[in-house]
């Protein structure tokens, strides 16, 4: 009989499935998958908290992403079993019966939210900004191209890049392994600052560490005259290697060449040759034309990039090699040779940089999507603190009265008296720089508003017959508080709360600006305008300013229009 039951009740649940069923079971098995997912990243964001080596700052933002982890898993978890109960067509008819009227209630308000095109701006602005943030929090990949930016890293050469193109890279390396070398004289032993030092400042030369033939420098000015490395028989030759090209990770590979600086007798050149798989294969020699280095000619470049096709593999230091030798035309005298300058040259294109690049050359969209989680959990913890705190002062305030009102409002009207930004300069000063001690300074600096907002509702709510009714009837004022005071209080302090957002990200920058917000190498767009602001005048690097600056404009634009349309769509005398 059970059985006969049981598969009655299963045929039922079957004969009840439809194309909207199927709809919601996939949406379900969607939505729990989600949830594994932010549950799992949520889990390891507790686990960086304890990790060893990292300081407190980052313990703070481990831990409240994994709160916020946490809630998006109990919430997607939630509407998870929702849409697999709306999957029976009898539950989910009457689900939409008992929901008909907040339903309603929705599509009045979004007609409404239509009719503003500005709040609508508004909510899309925050809707991008939200989904960056939380993007940039849990799969960073996917909206930064170059998520590993936002830490302490260099990029040799590509450095305050512009914009909209990709980088344009060079290289001047010189050696640091020596194969063989054969009637080579290296310097003559004058390798310190003459008494009395240089005319000019000049860098005193240094011979690499562990080379024998101690002539290859990286600075020197021109016409100095220097010590350098001579050959006085033809066929004299050294083979060279171990530069440092391996950091060159494009196959874009526009030049390649050798930078001589020489001094050479009439009919002397130096045949210069490379070679790209370990001294295997080698190219063809390029001579040098013979003509000195002087006041106007610092060196003389032999091209190389049509001898192979180039990688960075071929590139790399066991790879590549360069070799000199001593030559001499025919039917003329055998001279000396003077090596002062060799280098390798290479130019490669990099990244594509949509906002150009930073004095480190690191990608400026990715530090600037990077920073949105970073600014959006500031503005989110310290107006919900501060609204907590706001709500707990301002409701025993106004619904007791007494000397707990004047003692709350005589702290509150302290505070208040002293303006905003000036205040959390002067926490933060006082408590020094870093995210736990900016969000310190701010939630104090926020939470009289609030305060003094619930504390002005609750006056007038507790006036009301219906409040006057239960507290008649002997209903607890804990329950008149949670039940009629709180829930009528919501509106005016929602929208507050919403314009607050912005007014939290605009001191944050400014606090960042000023050096006393977050620290390097974190990002944070206030402190990277600060940053730009060296270079924009002086060297017209515009986009280091600009990019943050504008991106601190539509946040905060973006929570103010909302805010604003959430006051006229919250307000009963426009919604009738």
């Amino acid at each position: 009989m059970a059985d006969a039951t049981e598969k009655a009740a299963h045929a039922g649940l079957v004969s009840r499935l439809d194309l909207r069923s199927i709809l919601f079971l996939l949406a379900s098995v969607g939505l729990l998958l989600l949830t594994a997912l932010l549950a799992w990243n949520a889990y390891g964001s507790f686990a960086q908290v304890g990790a060893p080596g990292i300081v407190i700052d980052r313990r703070i933002l481990h831990f409240v992403q994994g709160v916020f982890l946490s809630l998006g898993a109990a919430v997607t978890l939630l509407y998870g079993y929702r849409c697999l109960r709306m999957t029976d067509s009898d539950w989910r008819r009457e689900f939409l019966r008992l929901q008909a009227p907040k339903a309603r209630e929705f599509r009045h308000t979004a007609h409404l939210i239509r009719k503003s095109p500005l709040t609508l701006g508004g909510i899309v602005v925050i809707a991008i900004f939200a989904a960056l943030a939380f993007t940039a929090a849990v799969a960073p990949g996917l909206v930064a191209p170059y998520p590993q930016d936002a830490g302490a890293i260099y990029y040799r050469g590509e450095e305050f890049q512009p914009p909209f193109q990709r980088t344009q890279v060079w290289r001047n390396e010189t050696f640091s392994t020596q194969y063989s070398q054969a009637g080579w004289v290296g310097w003559n032993a004058d390798e310190v600052r003459p008494p009395g030092g240089y005319i000019f400042p000049c860098p005193c030369p240094k011979p690499i560490s562990g080379d024998p033939l101690n002539w290859t420098r990286g600075v020197e000015l021109q016409g100095l005259p220097a010590n350098v490395a001579r050959s006085n028989l033809t066929g004299d030759a050294f083979e060279i290697g171990g530069y440092r090209l391996d950091d060159v990770y494009t196959p874009d590979i526009g030049f390649v060449g050798a930078q001589v600086r020489q001094r050479v007798s009439p009919g002397n050149h130096l045949a210069v040759s490379v070679s790209w798989d370990g001294g295997a294969s080698w190219s063809s020699p390029r001579s040098t034309s013979g003509t000195n280095f002087s006041n106007t000619r610092w060196a003389e470049n032999a091209d190389f990039t049509s001898v192979t096709s180039w990688t960075p593999a071929k590139l790399q230091p066991s790879s590549f090699r360069l070799r000199a030798e001593h030559v001499t035309d025919p039917g003329s005298p055998t001279g000396p040779v003077d090596l002062d300058y060799l280098a390798v040259v290479v130019f490669f294109q990099g990244k594509y940089t949509l906002f150009g690049t930073d004095d480190l050359g690191r990608d400026y969209f990715s530090r600037i999507i990077m920073a949105a989680p970073l600014d959006l959990l500031i503005a989110i913890i310290v107006v919900a603190s501060a609204l907590l705190i706001g709500v707990v002062l301002g409701v025993a305030s106004g619904y007791y009265g007494g000397w707990i009102d004047e003692a709350i409002m005589r702290i509150t009207d302290i505070f208040l008296s002293i303006p905003g930004l000036i205040l959390a300069l002067a926490f933060t000063a006082a408590l020094g720089p870093g995210l736990l001690n900016i969000m310190t300074a701010l939630v104090i600096t926020w939470w009289p508003g609030y305060t003094r907002l619930i504390r002005g509702q609750t006056l007038s709510i507790r006036e009301n017959l219906y409040v006057e009714a239960a507290r008649a009837v002997g209903v607890p004022s804990s329950r008149i508080v949670l039940r009629h005071v709180l829930p009528n209080a919501f509106a005016p302090v929602l929208v507050n709360a919403t314009l607050d957002m912005g007014a939290v990200i605009l001191v944050a920058s400014a606090l960042s600006f000023l050096g006393l917000g977050v620290q390097p190498p974190d990002p944070e767009w206030g402190a990277m305008v600060s940053d730009g602001r060296l270079y924009i005048i002086a060297q017209g690097w515009w986009w280091l300013s600009t990019f943050p600056g504008l991106s601190i404009l539509f946040a905060s634009l973006g929570f103010n229009l909302a805010g604003d349309g959430l006051r006229d769509i919250l307000d009963p005398r426009l919604r009738r």
